[in-house]
């Protein structure tokens, strides 16, 4: 289990590694290992114009995204969301989403385990 500490990151000192999803590139700011709450990760993500991140669920876990910078579709099940920066969306757990990204995007998202 982790101590519990302060932590500081500057984002711009995380190497960038490549999303799950093998599109764009992240920097892990926390990793599951590195807390003892739920968070599951908390990532700086960049995403390309033309990406497509293919419909997907996580079935024991919240995702919430902070949309810094971009414009992209987001689909949620049957409904369809036009999101832009200065965006937050909460996608629940075996909520199946996927994303189009239209103009390149900058995200900060949070993954909380629901198990």
């Amino acid at each position: 289990m982790p101590t519990k500490s302060v932590v500081v990151k500057r984002i711009s000192d995380i190497k960038d590694i490549p999303t799950a999803h093998g599109l764009g590139y992240k920097r892990v700011l926390v990793g599951g290992n590195d807390t003892d709450t739920p968070i599951t990760q908390i990532a700086y993500t960049m995403l390309s114009m033309g990406d497509v991140v293919e419909a997907h669920s996580h079935p024991t876990m919240d995702e919430h995204f902070i949309i810094l910078f971009g414009v992209c579709d987001i689909t949620c099940g049957e409904e369809k969301f036009l999101i832009e920066g200065g965006t937050y969306l909460y996608v629940p757990s075996g909520i199946e989403h996927r994303i189009e990204v239209k103009e390149s995007i900058t995200l900060i998202t949070i993954g909380v385990a629901t198990e």
